[in-house]
């Protein structure tokens, strides 16, 4: 009886002692964003100073049609950091068809307040005058900006109806290799148009534009 207990034990950890990868990759211009440097844009640059964001609810689709939810899966990504980029999710180690996952921080979470860890109010994220999470938020400068000093700054959240502005994102995956996921600011930049909006810091309709904008710029690098 002992022995069988034990192989159980050792079974079940076995199963999911798997640790998963994920890299996140901001690119600008077709290239990795360097901060706090003038990269090329639409005929003058843009120069990001400071890009983080929300990942929460991951989930992995297996090729067998089995599936896989992270518990209690909040992860603050600082894309200004490479060891912030990198998440290990552990899971039963089997063929991933797709990857989903949230831009954000659910409702839920949003009513019960400030917590620990990576949902620290300290971290930067958190609207203390609003009591919820900023879902992501990017800043730098640009001459494209109409803005007096030539700056942008965009903090964007907002949990209550209409403007809850988290986002799902759904991407499937084509080979074997690891997870890297591109978040490629060209498009995202184009649409945002830079010499019409440079400041959104609230909850509203114009949060919503830039996030469901955002939502576009993300994409599985295989290979």
């Amino acid at each position: 009886m002992f022995r069988y207990i034990i192989f159980l034990v050792g079974f079940c950890i076995s199963s999911f002692s798997y640790s998963q990868k994920i890299t996140f990759r901001a690119v600008l211009n077709n290239k990795p964003l360097i901060f706090n440097s003038n990269t090329p844009f639409d005929g003058s640059y843009i120069n990001v100073e400071l890009f983080k964001l929300y990942v929460s609810n991951v989930e992995f689709t297996y090729k067998d049609g089995s599936s896989f939810k992270e518990r209690n899966s909040y992860h603050l990504i600082d894309l200004a950091n490479p060891k912030d980029c990198e998440l290990f999710i552990s899971d039963a180690k089997k063929e991933i068809k797709q990857l989903s996952f949230d831009i954000g921080i659910d409702s839920a979470t949003n009513y019960q307040g400030a917590k620990s860890g990576d949902l620290d109010p300290l971290k930067g994220m958190y609207w203390t005058w609003q009591s919820g999470y900023i879902n992501f938020k990017i800043e730098g400068n640009s001459p494209l900006c109409s803005s007096s000093k030539s700056k942008f700054a965009f903090h964007i959240g907002g949990f209550q109806h209409p403007f809850n502005a988290i986002q799902h994102i759904v991407l499937d995956k084509n080979s074997a290799s690891d997870i890297t996921v591109e978040i490629k600011l060209d498009g995202f930049f184009k649409s945002v148009q830079l010499d019409q909006r440079t400041n959104v810091m609230s909850p509203g309709r114009k949060a919503m534009f830039i996030a469901e904008t955002f939502k576009n710029a993300f994409l599985l690098k295989d290979g």
